[in-house]
């Protein structure tokens, strides 16, 4: 009799089982794979220019043709460009000062052209890394800097720019410090660490006497194609935490996005296309979206965007200027708070393919297009005043181009 009962339960039970087990093969299939972020793809490796990645003919840099829309350049002045850096090392093998350097050529520049200049300049010093508990960066010329040393090169690029920028005392430079989205490393605590490094930089510079003529501001070089959304906000949301104070709504230092915007649309804004805020991403990454983007450039409360216009043809223009009428739309009336331009055409000439690639455009010529693209429409329209800088970036020392081949 108990036998019988037995073989009914288990007859009962047994599907149910089954069953069960199928349904957790099924969520087990569905969970995606995780993808590891790598720095290989960063420094950005010889073949190609910094900032492309690993295949030039990906969908944010293919050409905007067919879209429908008739871009139009428009007339526009073009603010001086200044020089960022993509920082190999921080001395010659004599122990010059390459920051000093650096800063110093940016002084004599804003001192020798007429007027009050207001400049922009990103310092990239490599991905973040931790050593011994310690936080601090790989640079291009794989040197391992603390982040203590990070900041001891970015008051020598403010020494120098101060000494060779004079008696001209309304000129103003603002350095974006920064790092990039690609290490393993990116995440809350990371972006933390990263915050209280520049915190302490505005700091010093008050201190030496420099606050007259250099400001500091936080910056990242965040591609797309490095890491996922999840950690790259978790790390802009450590650098907020420390810049913002909530009680007193005070924002202590601004951060800047130097950013792409690879895999999402070229051909405008469509709001009756659902799925448009969600065509971002790269083959590696491809979780990001048009919210994702704009919360990193604008939603968090200080971001703005100085995104990378690369592209001889509107398409990086037609990227930026449909995910800020995506967010006029989307975000409640917000266009991305755009402050300039950043373009690679010095870091072309470094290895000698101007001409060759598309993604060399001039400074002048990205400024216009991105100008002339937000403006073909008035819910995107900006003004000079609040798209004010255009930067160019080149590896330092410029003698790295000698390393640097086709």
């Amino acid at each position: 009799m108990i036998k019988r009962v037995a073989i009914k339960i288990f007859l009962l039970v047994m599907p149910l089982i089954v069953f069960a087990t199928f349904l957790t093969l099924l969520w087990v299939l569905s969970i995606p794979k995780q993808v590891n972020s790598v720095n290989a793809s960063y420094p950005p490796p010889v073949p190609n220019p910094p900032g492309v990645g690993k295949n030039l003919f990906n969908k944010a840099y293919l050409p905007a043709l067919n879209s429908g829309i008739n871009w139009q350049e428009l007339q526009v002045t073009v603010p001086p460009v200044s020089t960022s850096i993509y920082v190999v090392n921080f001395f010659d093998n004599v122990n010059n000062d390459l920051l000093d350097k650096a800063g110093c050529e940016m002084g004599t520049r804003d001192f020798n052209l007429p007027g009050s200049q207001d400049s922009f300049v990103f310092i990239d010093f490599g991905y973040q890394i931790i050593q011994n508990n310690q936080w601090g960066v790989m640079t291009l010329g794989s040197e391992i800097k603390t982040l203590d040393e990070v900041e001891n090169g970015v008051l020598s690029y403010a020494r120098g720019y101060s000494r060779c920028v004079g008696s001209d005392w309304s000129s103003l430079i603002t350095i974006g410090i920064g790092t990039n989205n690609s290490a393993k490393s990116v995440n809350l605590n990371s972006g933390i660490a990263w915050a209280n490094m520049v915190k302490q930089a505005g700091q010093d510079i008050n201190r030496l006497g420099y606050y007259n003529q250099v400001a500091v501001a936080g910056a990242s070089d965040i591609e797309l194609q490095f890491n996922d959304p999840v950690p790259t906000k978790d790390w802009v949301n450590g650098v907020n935490s420390v810049f913002y104070d909530p009680l007193t709504n005070y924002i202590f230092y601004p951060f800047f996005d130097i950013g792409d915007a690879q895999g999402c649309s070229y051909v405008g804004y469509n709001k009756n296309l659902l799925n448009w805020g969600t065509m971002c991403g790269s083959a590696d990454h491809p979780d990001w979206t048009a919210s994702d983007i704009f919360y990193i450039s604008t939603g968090c409360i200080g971001c703005s965007a100085i995104p990378m216009v690369y592209t001889k043809n509107w398409t990086n223009a037609a990227q930026w200027q449909g995910l800020s009428d995506y967010a006029v739309d989307q975000m409640s009336g917000r266009t991305i708070n755009f402050k300039g331009v950043m373009t690679q055409h010095a870091a072309c000439d470094q290895r000698g393919i101007i001409v060759t690639d598309v993604t060399c455009s001039t400074p002048d010529n990205s400024f216009i297009k991105l100008y002339s693209a937000l403006n073909t429409f008035q819910t995107t329209s900006v003004s000079t005043n609040t798209l004010r800088w255009v930067t160019d970036i080149k590896w330092w020392p410029s003698s790295y181009k000698n390393q640097v081949t086709k």
